[in-house]
């Protein structure tokens, strides 16, 4: 499957599942992207579709991952896996099941431990655990 076809096949699945998206898609050389603020403004969910690959983040600023995940790294490895993967992770941020961390050190990121976090938390670091919601 060529670059394109990967982005438009995801790109126009992500959307029908998700329409707010249809308004924050951006594709630039192939490479689909969307980006979608929260309500508050403080944080941006981006969406990419660069190497065949779905790649989700957050970022404080609309253009730049700060943290990512690759749906690999959640053992799915066809076009489908990956899409199934990303939509279930997307669902959980936006509805505030999926907790998203924020460190004055690191930044915003999620964890599957919450308590590892507090353990190498740094003396003047301080972390606070958000939902989609909050941002």
């Amino acid at each position: 499957m060529l670059q394109k076809e990967f982005t438009d096949n995801i790109t126009q699945k992500l959307i029908a599942r998700f329409p707010v998206f249809a308004t924050t898609l951006h594709i630039n050389q192939n490479d689909g992207y969307i980006n979608y603020r929260s309500k508050k403004g403080s944080l941006t969910l981006l969406i990419s579709t660069r190497a065949q690959e779905i790649t989700i983040g957050f970022a404080a600023t609309p253009e730049r991952f700060d943290w990512h995940t690759h749906m690999d790294m959640y053992g799915a490895m066809s076009p489908d896996e990956k899409l199934k993967m990303a939509v279930e992770l997307i669902e959980n941020i936006l509805s505030g099941k999926e907790k998203i961390i924020h460190s004055s050190v690191l930044g915003y990121f999620l964890t599957d431990n919450i308590d590892n976090i507090r353990r190498y938390q740094e003396k003047d670091e301080v972390i606070r655990i958000l939902e989609w919601g909050d941002l």
